[in-house]
């Protein structure tokens, strides 16, 4: 390599490393994000569900019970 192989070697293993981080950030970034989408699905669930239940409450039960229910 002429005398250059100490400089291509490290270029070479710079490169390397780089996009083995770019790989591995991307796909801890990927699973955080979708843990994230499913937490918030989660509690959209849970809250329509409750929604739907203190509706049911507030019809079936008369004015001083509502605060509670709520």
């Amino acid at each position: 390599m002429g005398g250059y192989g100490a400089f291509v070697w490290s270029a070479y293993s710079i490169t390397f490393v780089v996009l083995a981080a770019n790989l591995i950030i991307s796909n801890m970034n990927h699973k955080r994000m979708i843990a994230k989408l499913q937490r918030e699905r989660a509690i959209d669930s849970a809250a329509t569900s409750v929604g739907r239940t203190t509706r049911t409450l507030v019809t079936d039960t008369d004015s001083t019970q509502q605060g509670d229910a709520v």
